[in-house]
């Protein structure tokens, strides 16, 4: 790991201010932004999602591995981290086609979460 000095996550309804939060952070500290809805798992059936309790909602709307292993743990190693979010209709593997890229910084942002244990 790098000299991380901060991890920092953003939880509330839709609609709440976290992303305006998470930029007006990031604009004075120079702080690293992972946009969690960048791993939005819409894979689920809605006939499955009706019948999931509140916990197993929060489990399964991100896809938690994917966002852990492609953009937390590179910015925790200091370096920058790259995905193509989630979820595009237009897309045969549900990617959207444009690169997100984060560089590396001390303090990390997580906006949009509703956070299981991330280990």
């Amino acid at each position: 790991m790098t000299n991380i000095l901060l991890v920092v996550s953003l939880d509330g309804g839709s609609g709440a201010g976290k992303s305006t939060l998470a930029a007006e952070v990031a604009s004075q500290l120079g702080a690293a932004v992972i946009h969690c809805d960048d791993f939005f798992d819409a894979t689920l059936p809605d006939n499955d999602w009706d019948t999931y309790s509140l916990e197993q909602k929060c489990r399964r709307c991100i896809d938690w591995q994917r966002m852990r292993n492609e953009a937390l743990l590179p910015l925790l190693e200091g370096k920058k981290a790259q995905y193509y979010p989630y979820y595009s209709l237009s897309s045969d593997k549900g990617l959207e086609s444009r690169l997100v890229t984060i560089e590396p910084s001390k303090v990390i942002i997580l906006d949009g979460i509703i956070a299981p244990s991330l280990n």
